[in-house]
């Protein structure tokens, strides 16, 4: 045996039912700091685009320059033959 299912049907009523207009919104006043966020207040530095700071570029180009020294070493290395 097939379990019988009614079909859903709506009531006219509630289908034709008028909903209020919504109330009017209040004016959103402007802000004083338009335009000031965390990236702005961060980048707000005397320069204008101070990027990153000078001794972290210097750490970074010694860092670059000891890995590249390694490298090299270790191929030098890798090429010797075992005596």
């Amino acid at each position: 045996m097939k379990p019988v299912t009614k079909p859903v049907v709506k009531p006219a009523a509630a289908a034709q039912a008028v909903q209020p207009a919504p109330a009017a919104a209040a004016p959103v006043p402007s802000a004083a700091n338009a335009g000031f966020n965390v990236q702005t207040a961060v980048g707000a530095g005397s320069e204008p685009d101070a990027g990153i700071p000078a001794w972290l570029a210097g750490m970074m180009g010694l860092f670059t320059a000891l890995a590249a020294g390694v490298l090299v070493k270790s191929g030098i290395r890798s090429r010797k033959p075992e005596a």
